[in-house]
Protein backbone atom coordinates (compact mmCIF):
# COMPACT_ATOMS: atom_id res chain seq x y z
CA UNK A 1 0.00 0.00 0.00
CA UNK A 2 2.45 2.45 0.98
CA UNK A 3 4.68 1.80 -2.56
CA UNK A 4 1.35 2.53 -3.94
CA UNK A 5 0.78 5.66 -2.77
CA UNK A 6 4.39 6.98 -2.91
CA UNK A 7 4.29 5.52 -6.93
CA UNK A 8 0.46 7.98 -7.17
CA UNK A 9 2.36 11.04 -5.78
CA UNK A 10 5.28 10.51 -8.27
CA UNK A 11 2.18 10.40 -11.12
CA UNK A 12 0.65 13.40 -9.41
CA UNK A 13 4.16 15.40 -9.71
CA UNK A 14 4.89 14.67 -13.09
CA UNK A 15 1.12 15.24 -14.29
CA UNK A 16 1.44 18.97 -12.38
CA UNK A 17 4.70 18.83 -14.72
CA UNK A 18 3.18 18.23 -17.47
CA UNK A 19 0.46 20.66 -17.41
CA UNK A 20 2.99 23.34 -16.95
CA UNK A 21 4.36 22.78 -20.31
CA UNK A 22 2.42 24.87 -23.14
CA UNK A 23 2.14 23.08 -26.21
CA UNK A 24 4.00 24.26 -29.42
CA UNK A 25 2.54 26.91 -31.47
CA UNK A 26 3.63 26.79 -35.74
CA UNK A 27 5.64 29.76 -35.80
CA UNK A 28 3.50 33.19 -37.36
CA UNK A 29 0.67 31.15 -36.31
CA UNK A 30 -1.35 34.92 -36.26
CA UNK A 31 -0.15 36.20 -39.12
CA UNK A 32 -1.44 33.08 -41.28
CA UNK A 33 -4.75 33.01 -39.93
CA UNK A 34 -5.84 36.24 -41.82
CA UNK A 35 -4.93 34.02 -44.91
CA UNK A 36 -7.11 30.71 -44.04
CA UNK A 37 -10.32 30.17 -45.75
CA UNK A 38 -13.37 31.13 -43.31
CA UNK A 39 -14.66 27.46 -44.39
CA UNK A 40 -11.38 25.53 -43.18
CA UNK A 41 -12.40 25.09 -39.64
CA UNK A 42 -15.84 23.79 -40.67
CA UNK A 43 -13.98 21.56 -42.66
CA UNK A 44 -11.31 20.00 -40.28
CA UNK A 45 -14.55 19.54 -37.69
CA UNK A 46 -16.48 17.44 -40.16
CA UNK A 47 -13.19 15.38 -41.01
CA UNK A 48 -12.19 14.39 -37.21
CA UNK A 49 -15.76 13.79 -36.74
CA UNK A 50 -15.82 11.22 -39.21
CA UNK A 51 -12.29 9.57 -38.93
CA UNK A 52 -13.01 9.51 -35.13
CA UNK A 53 -17.13 7.27 -35.82
CA UNK A 54 -15.32 5.65 -38.59
CA UNK A 55 -12.04 4.53 -36.15
CA UNK A 56 -14.83 3.43 -33.27
CA UNK A 57 -17.35 1.79 -35.66
CA UNK A 58 -15.74 0.10 -38.38
CA UNK A 59 -11.95 0.78 -38.07
CA UNK A 60 -11.00 -0.86 -34.12
CA UNK A 61 -10.66 -4.08 -36.06
CA UNK A 62 -8.55 -3.20 -38.20
CA UNK A 63 -5.97 -1.45 -35.69
CA UNK A 64 -6.24 -4.33 -33.56
CA UNK A 65 -4.06 -6.04 -36.45
CA UNK A 66 -1.24 -3.72 -36.36
CA UNK A 67 -0.77 -5.24 -32.71
CA UNK A 68 -1.14 -8.46 -30.61
CA UNK A 69 -4.09 -7.44 -28.00
CA UNK A 70 -4.35 -10.93 -26.33
CA UNK A 71 -0.47 -10.58 -25.93
CA UNK A 72 -0.96 -7.24 -24.03
CA UNK A 73 -3.68 -8.48 -22.83
CA UNK A 74 -1.68 -11.43 -21.16
CA UNK A 75 0.98 -8.97 -20.30
CA UNK A 76 -1.03 -7.12 -18.17
CA UNK A 77 -2.58 -9.58 -15.95
CA UNK A 78 1.22 -11.57 -15.47
CA UNK A 79 2.29 -8.18 -13.63
CA UNK A 80 -1.00 -7.38 -12.01
CA UNK A 81 -0.52 -10.91 -10.62
CA UNK A 82 3.13 -9.58 -9.54
CA UNK A 83 1.64 -6.13 -8.13
CA UNK A 84 -1.17 -8.28 -6.17
CA UNK A 85 1.72 -10.90 -4.74
CA UNK A 86 3.92 -7.79 -3.64
CA UNK A 87 3.37 -4.20 -4.65
CA UNK A 88 7.04 -3.35 -4.76
CA UNK A 89 8.47 -0.73 -6.83
CA UNK A 90 10.13 -2.74 -9.16
CA UNK A 91 6.35 -4.53 -9.53
CA UNK A 92 4.88 -1.00 -9.82
CA UNK A 93 7.59 0.40 -12.20
CA UNK A 94 7.22 -2.97 -14.41
CA UNK A 95 3.32 -1.37 -15.52
CA UNK A 96 4.79 1.48 -17.43
CA UNK A 97 6.89 -0.74 -19.85
CA UNK A 98 4.25 -1.74 -22.93
CA UNK A 99 2.94 1.89 -22.83
CA UNK A 100 6.53 3.41 -22.88
CA UNK A 101 7.25 1.16 -25.84
CA UNK A 102 4.15 1.98 -27.76
CA UNK A 103 4.57 5.49 -27.41
CA UNK A 104 8.00 5.20 -29.56
CA UNK A 105 6.25 3.55 -31.81
CA UNK A 106 3.80 5.96 -32.52
CA UNK A 107 6.05 8.73 -32.00
CA UNK A 108 7.88 7.74 -34.78
CA UNK A 109 4.89 6.73 -37.10
CA UNK A 110 3.34 10.58 -36.48
CA UNK A 111 6.21 12.32 -37.70
CA UNK A 112 7.28 10.05 -40.78
CA UNK A 113 3.18 10.28 -42.05
CA UNK A 114 2.49 13.96 -41.07
CA UNK A 115 5.38 15.23 -43.09
CA UNK A 116 5.33 12.85 -45.92
CA UNK A 117 1.91 13.67 -46.67
CA UNK A 118 2.46 17.57 -45.95
CA UNK A 119 5.58 17.41 -48.77
CA UNK A 120 2.76 16.09 -51.15
CA UNK A 121 0.31 18.78 -49.75
CA UNK A 122 -1.98 16.34 -48.42
CA UNK A 123 -3.64 18.23 -45.30
CA UNK A 124 -7.18 16.63 -44.79
CA UNK A 125 -6.34 12.96 -46.00
CA UNK A 126 -3.87 12.71 -43.21
CA UNK A 127 -6.41 13.40 -40.38
CA UNK A 128 -7.52 9.80 -40.92
CA UNK A 129 -4.22 8.84 -40.71
CA UNK A 130 -3.50 10.86 -37.56
CA UNK A 131 -6.50 9.87 -35.86
CA UNK A 132 -5.98 5.93 -36.35
CA UNK A 133 -2.08 6.75 -34.85
CA UNK A 134 -3.81 8.42 -31.71
CA UNK A 135 -5.91 5.77 -31.06
CA UNK A 136 -3.86 3.10 -31.30
CA UNK A 137 -1.69 4.24 -28.68
CA UNK A 138 -4.67 4.73 -26.57
CA UNK A 139 -5.95 1.44 -27.44
CA UNK A 140 -2.85 0.02 -26.53
CA UNK A 141 -1.97 1.92 -23.47
CA UNK A 142 -5.66 0.98 -22.26
CA UNK A 143 -4.42 -2.81 -22.58
CA UNK A 144 -1.49 -2.51 -20.79
CA UNK A 145 -3.20 -1.18 -17.37
CA UNK A 146 -6.26 -3.69 -17.94
CA UNK A 147 -8.37 -1.32 -19.67
CA UNK A 148 -11.01 -2.00 -22.00
CA UNK A 149 -11.40 0.36 -24.60
CA UNK A 150 -14.48 -1.41 -26.85
CA UNK A 151 -16.88 -0.21 -23.77
CA UNK A 152 -18.56 3.22 -25.11
CA UNK A 153 -17.90 4.50 -21.25
CA UNK A 154 -13.96 3.85 -22.20
CA UNK A 155 -13.94 5.71 -25.90
CA UNK A 156 -15.67 8.67 -23.80
CA UNK A 157 -12.63 8.37 -21.73
CA UNK A 158 -9.92 8.61 -24.20
CA UNK A 159 -12.13 11.59 -26.09
CA UNK A 160 -11.54 13.45 -22.94
CA UNK A 161 -8.23 12.24 -22.29
CA UNK A 162 -7.39 13.82 -25.58
CA UNK A 163 -8.67 17.31 -24.73
CA UNK A 164 -7.40 16.99 -21.25
CA UNK A 165 -3.88 16.78 -22.66
CA UNK A 166 -4.26 19.73 -25.22
CA UNK A 167 -4.80 21.93 -22.03
CA UNK A 168 -8.59 21.90 -22.22
CA UNK A 169 -10.72 21.75 -19.75
CA UNK A 170 -13.54 19.48 -19.81
CA UNK A 171 -17.28 19.26 -18.37
CA UNK A 172 -18.89 16.68 -16.74
CA UNK A 173 -18.87 13.18 -19.62
CA UNK A 174 -21.45 13.23 -21.98
CA UNK A 175 -22.62 10.86 -24.77
CA UNK A 176 -20.24 9.24 -26.72
CA UNK A 177 -21.45 11.62 -29.91
CA UNK A 178 -21.09 14.78 -28.23
CA UNK A 179 -17.39 14.00 -26.91
CA UNK A 180 -16.38 13.06 -30.29
CA UNK A 181 -17.74 16.33 -31.67
CA UNK A 182 -16.37 18.40 -28.50
CA UNK A 183 -12.98 16.53 -29.10
CA UNK A 184 -12.83 16.85 -32.93
CA UNK A 185 -13.61 20.82 -32.30
CA UNK A 186 -10.71 21.16 -30.18
CA UNK A 187 -7.86 19.38 -32.67
CA UNK A 188 -9.24 20.97 -35.66
CA UNK A 189 -8.84 24.33 -33.97
CA UNK A 190 -5.73 23.53 -32.77
CA UNK A 191 -4.17 22.58 -36.31
CA UNK A 192 -6.30 25.15 -38.08
CA UNK A 193 -3.09 26.62 -39.07
CA UNK A 194 -0.95 23.69 -39.69
CA UNK A 195 -3.29 21.83 -42.01
CA UNK A 196 -3.48 24.32 -43.97
CA UNK A 197 -0.05 24.88 -44.17
CA UNK A 198 0.05 21.33 -44.56
CA UNK A 199 -2.01 21.67 -47.75
CA UNK A 200 0.21 23.66 -49.58
CA UNK A 201 2.98 21.25 -51.48
CA UNK A 202 6.88 21.06 -50.25
CA UNK A 203 6.59 23.73 -47.70
CA UNK A 204 3.85 21.39 -46.00
CA UNK A 205 6.20 18.98 -44.49
CA UNK A 206 7.13 21.87 -41.71
CA UNK A 207 3.50 21.88 -41.07
CA UNK A 208 3.29 17.96 -40.62
CA UNK A 209 5.78 17.82 -37.90
CA UNK A 210 3.21 18.90 -35.76
CA UNK A 211 1.64 15.59 -36.10
CA UNK A 212 4.19 14.55 -33.88
CA UNK A 213 4.30 17.07 -31.69
CA UNK A 214 0.35 16.40 -30.85
CA UNK A 215 1.19 12.61 -30.37
CA UNK A 216 4.07 13.12 -29.00
CA UNK A 217 1.87 15.33 -25.84
CA UNK A 218 -1.26 13.24 -25.99
CA UNK A 219 1.24 9.66 -25.60
CA UNK A 220 2.81 11.15 -22.84
CA UNK A 221 -0.54 12.29 -21.24
CA UNK A 222 -2.07 9.04 -22.05
CA UNK A 223 0.43 7.14 -19.79
CA UNK A 224 0.65 9.27 -16.91
CA UNK A 225 -3.48 9.44 -16.60
CA UNK A 226 -4.00 5.66 -17.21
CA UNK A 227 -0.97 4.77 -14.58
CA UNK A 228 -2.90 6.85 -12.23
CA UNK A 229 -6.45 5.51 -12.58
CA UNK A 230 -4.41 2.45 -12.10
CA UNK A 231 -3.09 3.00 -9.02
CA UNK A 232 -6.16 4.54 -7.49
CA UNK A 233 -7.92 1.73 -8.07
CA UNK A 234 -5.54 -0.69 -6.42
CA UNK A 235 -5.57 1.31 -3.39
CA UNK A 236 -9.51 1.16 -3.68
CA UNK A 237 -8.91 -2.49 -3.80
CA UNK A 238 -7.09 -2.59 -1.04
CA UNK A 239 -9.26 -0.70 1.27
Amino acid sequence: MMAIERELRKIDKAEQKFRQKSLLSFPYKEQLMHHIPDKLQDTLNLAFEKAFKTAFLKGTALLEKTYDKEELQIEHESKQLMVDRKANRKHLKSMDKASKKSALIHDALSTSSGTIMGFFGLGLPDIPVLVSIILRHLYTCALSYGYNYEEENEKVYLLRLIRESLAEEVDPAESLEIEIKKTAAVLSNRLLVEKFIQGIPVIGAAGGIVNHQIITRISKYAQISYKKRWLNDQINRLR
